[in-house]
């Protein structure tokens, strides 16, 4: 029970400074950021469930078995949806450049297809850019 506790007590101030930080100076976000974080946290309980890690000590393994098996009988719209949140998490954590590429696979692209992302146009803008 204490371990369960000390985990939610983690996953609470990173969420604040998660949505905290986001909302700074912006107004129209609260709902899309508020579906962020509930998604946040379901996507940190199943890996709590089957790894009993934090988000803080996330490893590629543990991200990479979610996006694997956990959403894999999702809709590939609601499977990118799930990468973009994991993204967020993990750029506002500083990880996003060392991980990228170990977690390459059709979650990426809303088409499903694992083909290259060719980076063309205007920068995509993450949610929880790192600073």
């Amino acid at each position: 029970v204490f371990i369960i506790a000390s985990w939610l007590l983690n996953f609470r101030r990173l969420k604040n400074i998660l949505f905290r930080e986001t909302l700074e100076g912006r107004r129209g976000m609260i709902a899309y950021v508020r579906t962020q974080i509930k998604r946040a946290e379901r996507i940190a309980i199943i890996i709590w469930c089957r790894w009993q890690v934090t988000p803080a000590t996330w490893q590629v393994k543990h991200i990479r078995w979610y996006l694997n098996h956990s959403i894999r009988n999702l809709a590939v719209s609601t499977r990118n949806d799930h990468w973009r949140t994991i993204e967020s998490l993990i750029s506002r954590q500083g990880k996003l450049a060392d991980w990228l590429p170990y977690l390459k696979g059709p979650w990426l692209r809303r088409d499903g297809l694992s083909k290259p992302i060719i980076n063309t146009g205007r920068p995509k803008n993450l949610l929880f850019p790192s600073s």
